[in-house]
């Protein structure tokens, strides 16, 4: 699974990343993400701060476009289960 960073590409499991405000290398054990989005690593709170006015917009869309896909995850699982249900009739 690949995660934005500021339009670089990362991996997930990479065993170093930037940090997404300073680009300090960070290894798995020592980088903190973004709570909301999970996809901008931070060496400190204070890197986290100074990015977010850059960081806000993505992480807005990442979080709104995980939400839709929840979603549809869960109406298919649910038509799964009653198939002959009217989805529109079942509120999740």
């Amino acid at each position: 699974m690949s995660v934005l960073n500021d339009g670089r590409d990362w991996h997930v499991s990479a065993s170093v990343v930037p940090c997404s405000a300073c680009d300090a290398p960070l290894s798995r054990g020592a980088r903190k993400s973004c709570a909301a989005c999970r996809s901008a690593y931070y060496c400190s709170a204070a890197c986290q701060n100074a990015h977010w006015a850059q960081h806000r917009d993505a992480c807005k869309d990442m979080c709104k476009k995980r939400g839709e896909a929840l979603a549809a995850e869960a109406k298919d699982a649910v038509a799964a289960v009653f198939p002959d249900a009217a989805l529109e009739e079942i509120r999740l």
